[in-house]
C-alpha cells in the first residue's frame, strides 16, 4: 500500500486552511509506504502540512517507510511513532513497537560553505545494519524542536559497526540558506522509518 502525490492538510493556492484537527496521516497497519522508497525526485512525495497534531502518526505495525515527503507546519511533530510524543533513542535500538521505535539519527553539526554543506551525523542502531538517512532543510522550527522535513536535499546509506554505532560526514554539493535548519530521518533495511531528529542550525 502506497500513499503518494497527495496534499494532506493543504492544497495548491490554499496553504493554511485545510489542516486536519488531528494527525495528517494515521497508520494502523504494517507495510505502508508514504512517499517514495527511492526519492530521486522529492516532488513525487506527499505534502503534509498545517495539521493540528503530527504530520504522520504510526500507531501500529512495522515496515512503514516515510521518505521523500514535504512535512512542515504541523502542530506537534513531523512523524510520531506510537507514543504520542518524542520516543527517546535507546542503546542498540532493541525495543519494539510501531516501526520498531527505530532510533532517529543524530546530527552533530551542519557547516555551510560557499558552494557546499558538510553534515556530521551518527546513528545508535543495531549491530552491522544498513540505514538510509534522508536530510531535510526547514525554514521554521517545529514546536517539539525535533523537526519536520520540508525540503529533501540529500540522502546517504550507511552501515553500523559491531557495536551498532557509527559516525559519518556527508558533503552536499550545494550551499543551504543561512537561516535554514537541518533535520534527518532514518529508514532501516526492513522499511521502518524513524521520527525526525532534533533540528540543527547552520554554522
Amino acid at each position: 500500500n502506497t500513499i503518494l502525490n497527495n496534499y494532506i492538510g493543504t492544497a495548491p493556492g490554499r496553504p493554511r486552511t485545510l489542516g486536519n484537527g488531528d494527525n495528517g496521516i494515521y497508520v494502523m497497519a504494517p507495510g505502508i509506504t508514504i512517499g517514495k522508497a527511492n526519492p530521486d525526485n522529492s516532488l513525487d512525495g506527499n505534502i503534509i502540512a498545517w495539521n493540528a497534531r503530527a504530520g504522520i502518526y504510526v500507531g501500529y505495525g512495522q515496515g512503514t517507510s516515510i521518505r521523500g515527503n514535504s512535512i512542515y507546519r504541523n502542530g506537534t511533530m513531523g512523524v510520531d511513532l506510537g507514543s504520542g510524543g518524542l520516543t527517546p533513542n535507546d542503546t542498540t535500538d532493541g525495543d519494539s513497537g510501531p516501526n520498531t521505535l527505530l532510533n532517529y539519527p543524530i546530527i552533530e553539526s551542519v557547516t555551510r560553505h560557499f558552494s557546499s554543506t558538510d553534515i556530521k551525523f551518527r546513528i545508535l542502531g543495531e549491530p552491522n545494519k544498513e540505514y538510509t538517512v534522508d536530510f531535510y532543510a526547514n525554514d521554521t522550527l517545529s514546536a517539539s524542536l525535533f523537526g519536520e522535513g520540508k525540503d529533501l536535499f540529500a540522502w546517504v546509506t550507511v552501515t553500523t559497526g559491531p557495536d551498532g554505532t557509527g559516525t559519518w560526514e556527508h558533503n552536499h554539493l550545494y550551499s543551504l540558506y543561512k537561516w535554514e535548519h537541518v533535520t534527518a530521518i532514518a529508514t532501516d533495511a526492513d522499511g521502518n522509518s524513524s521520527e525526525f531528529c532534533r533540528a540543527v542550525c547552520l554554522e
